[in-house]
């Protein structure tokens, strides 16, 4: 069987037989992590839900400052 490529949000560490979601607060943009450091810090004005491939902006008219967030609660 042909090795599926870890998708986006997700990391596959070596001999693992599905896929991670990256962590709350942190995102996957592209294809094939291997590990979970490869995930990345959401940044400001947005947050992360795992398992998320991109960003996902605070609602209009609210903010948060922080990096690392993963809730809409985080946005105020």
């Amino acid at each position: 069987a042909e090795p599926t490529v870890c998708p986006r949000g997700h990391y596959c560490p070596p001999l693992s037989s599905s896929a991670t979601g990256c962590p709350d607060g942190t995102f996957g943009d592209e294809t094939g992590l291997a590990n979970i450091m490869q995930c990345l810090d959401c940044i400001a004005g947005y947050f992360c839900p795992s398992p998320s491939a991109l960003p996902t902006s605070c609602p209009t008219g609210t903010y948060n400052l922080y990096t690392g967030k993963g809730a809409l609660s985080d946005c105020v």
